[in-house]
């Protein structure tokens, strides 16, 4: 049980410094859950994943994975961070134009979903190996 002092705590946001994000979790574990019935509904074998350039707090990208949600990373960066927090290739979803040659590679070769959104993501794929590319999941935006 929460004391009054806790509770008043958790309800005031007067002295919140800005930039500051407030994530009521059980208003966010409905959303997704109304996201994946409504989504597998009309589209059983979708696949949703979460937007780190939405909000990249680990803890709400953790607790994204937690509901079964893939990484939907747009950089480098963001794709090195969905590995950090033990996002398996296979359930990272990498698109955008701000990808790194050695994280495109490594994520063709490791089973990602990757979409190609330049000439010369399509000119790094064209130098691959085609045995290198047996497991790869490409799509083009």
């Amino acid at each position: 049980m929460c004391t009054e002092l806790e509770k008043k705590m958790r309800n005031d946001f007067t002295n919140l410094q800005t930039p500051s994000f407030i994530v009521r979790k059980s208003k966010f574990d409905d959303l997704i859950e109304e996201m994946i019935k409504a989504t597998y509904k009309t589209f059983p074998n979708a696949i949703i994943g979460y937007s780190f350039k939405t909000n990249n707090l680990p803890w709400v990208i953790l607790h994204a994975k937690s509901k079964g949600l893939w990484a939907e990373v747009v950089s480098s960066d963001e794709y090195k961070l969905a590995k950090r927090l033990g996002y398996a290739p296979e359930k990272i979803i990498f698109n955008g134009p701000v990808k790194e040659k050695s994280e495109f590679f490594e994520a063709v070769k490791s089973g990602a979903i990757v979409n190609l959104d330049s000439h010369r993501e399509l000119v790094w794929l064209s130098s691959m190996d085609n045995s290198t590319l047996e497991n790869s999941m490409i799509g083009i935006r």
